[in-house]
């Protein structure tokens, strides 16, 4: 090993130390700051600190190096060597209180020829209190619970009915999906890991495949080369070397061969060279006509026109798809009412469990909130906040000055929205109860019934309207052993700060 490149190895672990100090510190925080990417994939306040921070680091100690960053975008990859950085690879866990989240930090190198490779990975999931690391040449090591490292290698499986595949979902796949539901069949065990755990797990030799259909750089550099250094293979679906394409397999060498020749695109004949796809899925009408010769390409999808409710985009002529039919409505001004839209958003923060918004033929937007007791719950504890109830720690000021800057965060994203805008909401209180099935506010599979809850709590959805500060009342609730009670509490209403509609802008988009 020459000493420059122990020297970034070294590197490499003093940025993950970095990252992890700010991601811990963030991890199940009730005051986590919760934004919206452009792919409607949310951000938070500690990703962009990670990131801020390892930058910092390497325009330090490597200013001659390039930076690919999920955050902050791309600068100096024409050099020779560049870093490329995912402050937290699998941040939907992170939002919700998961722990299998990372984050991963390559370093590429150019070659003469042009040619590029990994030299350096490292995966840190403090949650998992496990961090995995690889030079080139040097072998795969795992470090678990800060203890000695321990070299890791793939599985010695050689048959698809005896491999265990790790996926992510089921999302992306395209014409590739009847052959990956074939695959997952034929398997002998499958689980849907997900994100860079997966490919870890393959190092590792737990698991045998791991294959997702949709990555960026950002989401592979840092995992190719550790499974190639623990006696492993990385490509994409293609079966093109390394992390550069926009999609992953890892294997344990072995299966790769087997597993890229069983999850072929299917080939279809050439109805379509007119260039026009007809009442077939969205998915696999486009990767039909992508490789189409015509000029001009059209989808037509047929439905019932019943379920689904949306617009036509003005600027773009895109037809957006809302939600159900039976949950769009109009506020009171005819612009659309779109509950879930919103409510969808709020759940992204780890302490909102619930949303209710209200809206539908009235001037403004309202809501109810249900924290989630577990995560607000760790984090009273946290700072020493005492409470006896959920409904003690719902009203607590400090959890809904919390929740107000959620909601607010919300609203201006919402605003970015020219077609939704009107859906912001304006007032909010939190439930003194969980929503519950046994109560008959939400299905068994936890979806609100919207109009059960406005018509039992119909005197707080008044409140919210007529300017109420707080609010008394008393409600039925089924307790686990099916006996009936009431309880009874005094609520505070909250105004949150709405913003102006940004003309012409989509937010989902």
């Amino acid at each position: 090993m020459s000493t420059r490149r122990g020297e970034d190895l070294a590197l490499a672990h003093r940025l993950a130390d970095a990252a992890d100090a700010i991601t811990l510190s963030r991890y199940q925080a009730i005051d986590l700051t919760v934004t919206t990417k452009p792919d409607n994939t949310p951000v938070t306040d500690a990703d962009k600190s990670a990131e801020d921070a390892i930058r910092s680091l390497l325009h330090a100690h490597r200013p001659d190096d390039g930076i690919v960053g999920e955050e902050f975008g791309t600068e100096g990859t024409e050099k020779n060597r560049y870093w490329v950085i995912d402050p937290i690879d699998g941040n939907k866990n992170f939002l919700r209180g998961v722990p299998t989240w990372a984050t991963l930090i390559g370093l590429i190198e150019k070659s003469e020829d042009g040619s590029e490779r990994v030299i350096v990975g490292v995966v840190s999931a403090p949650a998992l209190f496990r961090r995995w690391y690889a030079l080139e040449g040097s072998g795969a090591f795992v470090i678990v619970n800060h203890e000695v490292p321990k070299r890791i290698s793939v599985s010695a499986v050689a048959k698809i009915e005896d491999a265990s595949i790790s996926h992510s979902d089921f999302i992306g796949w395209g014409s590739r999906l009847a052959p990956f539901r074939a695959l997952m069949d034929k398997a002998w065990r499958t689980r849907a890991h997900g994100d860079f755990w997966s490919h870890m797990l393959v190092a590792e030799g737990a698991v045998d495949v791991a294959i997702e259909p949709s990555l960026a750089l950002w989401d592979m550099a840092a995992l190719d080369l550790i499974v190639r250094e623990a006696g492993g293979r990385f490509t994409s679906l293609d079966g093109v070397d390394g992390p550069f394409g926009p999609n992953a397999i890892s294997t344990n060498g072995a299966l790769h061969g087997a597993i890229l020749e069983a999850i072929k695109s299917i080939k279809y004949d050439n109805v379509l060279q007119d260039g026009t796809g007809i009442g077939m899925g969205l998915a696999t009408a486009v990767n039909r006509l992508k490789d189409s010769k015509a000029k001009s390409k059209v989808i037509i999808l047929l439905t019932d026109g019943v379920n689904n409710a949306g617009f036509i985009e003005p600027g773009t002529g895109h037809l957006r798809i809302i939600d159900r039919a039976k949950d769009v409505g109009k506020m009171e001004d005819g612009s659309l009412f779109a509950p879930k839209y919103v409510e969808n958003k709020l759940k992204f923060y780890p302490n909102i469990l619930e949303a209710v918004v209200f809206g539908n033929g009235k001037d403004r937007c309202t809501a109810f909130i249900n924290i989630d007791l577990q995560a607000v719950g760790n984090w009273a504890e946290r700072n020493n906040i005492s409470y006896s109830s959920y409904q003690e720690l719902a009203g607590h000021p400090s959890v809904l000055d919390a929740v107000q800057k959620h909601v607010e965060e919300v609203n201006a994203s919402v605003a970015q929205d020219e077609m939704l805008s009107g859906c912001q909401i304006h007032r909010f209180l939190i439930l003194h109860k969980e929503l519950d099935a046994d109560d008959g506010e939400m299905t068994r599979t936890r979806k609100v019934r919207r109009r059960i809850v406005e018509d039992k709590f119909h005197d707080l959805v008044k409140a919210l309207y007529d300017g109420s500060q707080t609010v008394s009342t008393k409600t039925e609730v089924t307790y686990e052993d099916g006996r009936k009670g009431y309880i009874s509490a005094t609520l505070t209403l909250r105004d949150a700060k709405v913003f102006p509609i940004v003309q012409g802008k989509v937010a989902a988009e």
